[in-house]
């Protein structure tokens, strides 16, 4: 018996005692983290800055991005993308929440221009349905996203110094754009006001104003999919006037909407990917076109619109 016992004591395996697991963990988690920053910087801040581990990343105000780059992103993107409003949960009115990202992910990756969605989105063509700012805002000039590569590429830092980027086009005088005042755009929304209500009770998230300065709407019906049919779009006709940008997509409106959508006599932009086009819609599309609407449409579509000719 105590043989067998001692024999069973001598092969047991060995166990770590508490204090030494905890430091084989931690040092574990640091690697980890370590290897994380390293491959993944935007969201590593993130993740340090939901610890409590800083407050937020180092920015000096004569830096390349407070001096060049964060005035770009006020101008141009802070409407959609500020403290008021986050379309798709992403800010570009500070340092730490463009590290950070939105709801799809990091925008930038620093150090890689090309892999980085912002620059993607700022380097599309004008007209294209994903170009950042989007075609029913003022575009970025050639220089101003210039600027943001140079400064993604350089490595999105936040102190690095101005003289540091020789070759950065050189700044130009902005026109100081006044703020949009809350009187005139109350006056301007008060027609559909009442209306818009209405409709973003019974259809919450698909319809909003395209700014916070603006009283033209974005009708993003895709979000209900097949269950957005005739009768729902025909429901828009009291602020159809006011729609400049709709997107159709995946819902399961037919002939019986080519009339609502000639009715949107200030449309910019049409998206009809996924729905099913007869002759009296894609009639309906091609005029579209003709007096300048931008439609975007998947192959089958298209072809069905470019027979109209």
């Amino acid at each position: 018996m105590s043989d067998g016992a001692g024999s069973d004591a001598g092969s047991a395996p060995h166990r770590l005692s508490a204090r030494a697991y905890f430091a084989w963990v931690t040092l574990v988690t640091i690697v980890v983290f370590a290897l994380f920053a390293l491959l993944r910087p935007s969201l590593a801040n993130a993740v340090k800055e939901t610890l409590g581990l800083v407050t937020a990343p180092l920015q000096a105000p004569q830096s390349f991005y407070a001096v060049r780059v964060a005035p770009i992103l006020g101008e141009h993107c802070a409407n959609c993308h500020g403290a008021r409003r986050q379309k798709s949960k992403l800010r570009l009115d500070t340092l730490a929440a463009i590290l950070r990202g939105g709801k799809h992910g990091p925008v930038i990756r620093p150090g890689e221009i090309t892999k980085s969605v912002l620059a993607q989105r700022i380097s599309l063509p004008p007209g294209s349905e994903r170009v950042m700012p989007p075609t029913s805002q003022p575009a970025l000039s050639p220089d101003d996203a210039t600027v943001i590569k140079l400064w993604i590429g350089a490595g999105a830092s936040g102190i690095q110094p101005v003289t540091d980027f020789k070759t950065a086009p050189r700044p130009v005088a902005h026109v100081t754009i006044a703020k949009p005042d809350p009187a005139a755009v109350a006056a301007a929304r008060a027609p559909i006001a009442s209306a818009l209500q209405a409709l973003q009770e019974r259809f919450p998230d698909v319809i909003d104003y395209e700014s916070r300065g603006s009283a033209r709407l974005e009708l993003r019906a895709t979000l209900l999919g097949r269950a957005f049919g005739d009768r729902e779009l025909a429901a828009f006709a009291p602020v159809r006037d006011y729609i400049v940008w709709a997107d159709l997509s995946g819902t399961s409106i037919g002939a019986p909407s080519a009339s609502a959508i000639t009715a949107m006599r200030n449309l910019r932009v049409l998206r009809m990917v996924d729905v099913s086009v007869g002759p009296a819609m894609a009639a309906t599309l091609e005029a579209a076109r003709q007096h300048g609407i931008r439609v975007y449409a998947d192959q089958a579509n298209a072809e069905a619109i470019d027979g109209q000719h």
